[in-house]
């Protein structure tokens, strides 16, 4: 009974998920935030020209490859990214499973993640965080369970190609590389992410029609870098970054006024996942630093301080 009543519950809660994923996922069907640039730049790559953009160029091909099929509109730039974040909560119902052989917590992970206000509204835009935090998630769990180290490089410079920002899963994976006694092996494959990286932005190159791809490779990384160092950009609605954890404040991404009232969105994530996980930070770095664990494995709290900071990173930045 127990049994069929779980069953049932996640079933619906799959359900729910779905739909507020997939329904009317062209609503609206103007660019909404950022979608005034990636997908622009995804449809320059489709007619061999190349806008300047400061984040490589993988998940502007990703995106590309809906436009491809659909078109250039508001469905066409969405329906990659909505993929991707079916397939987020799916990859952490994996790992939990393959590395506890729980199925409760599995379901558990499974469903508030699925049900997740931020990984909802960054599932039904043309933006890449979503596709990023599942290649980020993807070379964790990798780094988790993963015997031979290449797997986690491909992985790696698979997430810094969408964004720089992946570049952070490198911390918790060369800690679990190092206590798996597999770090020398990790860093040996290292360079093959930055192969990868590197191949991609010079595909990116050739893709937008440059005439010395080689060159226009570096000197991408060179005006990439400038910009990011020299960013100084405000906004009248901008948060303190160490808001973002808290949910003080939603990210307001679309509103609209008419005379039946007024139509928003908004990101907000799941207080519940978002706190929690914000506690169980803490409860593992000062499990760390008093336990001194010989196998972080060992301890789910220790595996959730890498996880979670892994996974919320490209969200809030």
């Amino acid at each position: 009974m127990k049994k069929v009543a779980i069953i049932s519950l996640s079933s619906i809660i799959a359900g729910w998920a779905i739909f507020a994923r997939t329904a009317h996922l062209s609503w609206p069907a103007t660019k909404v935030f950022d979608e005034v640039y990636f997908p622009v730049f995804a449809n320059a790559f489709l007619h061999n020209r190349i806008i300047f953009d400061v984040h490589p160029p993988l998940g502007k091909f990703l995106i590309a490859v809906g436009i491809k099929f659909f078109g250039f509109n508001s469905f066409g730039w969405r329906i990659v990214p909505e993929i991707f974040g079916l397939l987020t909560p799916l990859l952490f119902i994996y790992w939990w499973y393959s590395w506890q052989k729980d199925k409760i917590g599995a379901l558990i992970i499974g469903c508030y993640t699925a049900l997740d206000g931020a990984l909802i509204v960054y599932s039904r835009l043309g933006l890449m965080d979503g596709i990023l935090l599942f290649f980020i998630f993807l070379t964790l769990t990798i780094a988790v369970k993963a015997k031979r180290q290449i797997w986690v490089a491909v992985a790696l410079g698979l997430a810094v190609s969408i964004k720089w920002i992946g570049l952070g899963v490198l911390v918790p994976v060369v800690y679990l590389a190092w206590r798996r006694g597999k770090i020398w092996q990790l860093l040996s494959w290292l360079p093959l992410s930055v192969i990868i990286y590197l191949a991609i932005i010079y595909l990116g190159e050739v893709t937008g029609g440059a005439h010395n791809p080689l060159l226009a490779t570096w000197t991408w990384n060179v005006q990439a870098m400038h910009y990011q160092l020299t960013l100084k950009a405000t906004h009248p609605w901008s948060s303190p970054y160490w808001s973002w954890p808290l949910l003080i404040r939603p990210v307001l991404l679309y509103y609209q006024s008419t005379n039946n009232g007024v139509r928003l969105i908004s990101v907000l994530g799941n207080p519940i996942l978002w706190w929690s996980s914000g506690l169980a930070v803490v409860a593992s770095a000062i499990y760390l630093i008093v336990k001194k664990p010989q196998n972080i494995l060992d301890h789910p709290l220790s595996l959730l301080l890498i996880g979670c900071g892994s996974t919320l990173l490209p969200i809030l930045t």
